[in-house]
């Protein structure tokens, strides 16, 4: 795929399509941190149900407490099945 970078982290990975971004927008350190935003689709081009996310905005997010991240992430889906509200399946993070 053209324009492509992949994510890693705690086990997960995802590919990620960054053909529709900017240059300036693109991941461009290895190990870097990033907050990615955008669809997700199925890659049928593996011949698996490999998810793709077609990345709309691409942020470095060096810094950022992760442990701090993944408490409130749990606080807001604790929240969310309380309410009855799905999200979307943890990519990574």
């Amino acid at each position: 795929m053209q324009g492509s970078a992949t994510f890693e982290d705690n086990g997960a990975r995802v590919v990620v399509d960054t053909s529709l971004l900017a240059v300036s927008q693109q991941p461009s350190r290895v190990g870097g941190l990033y907050s990615v935003m955008g669809e997700v689709e199925v890659d049928d081009a593996t011949g698996a149900e490999a998810l793709r996310v077609r990345a709309r905005i691409v942020r470095a997010v060096e810094g950022l407490d992760t442990s701090l991240w993944e408490q409130a992430l749990a606080i807001r889906r604790q929240y969310l099945s309380l309410i009855h509200i799905s999200e979307p399946t943890r990519l990574g993070m």
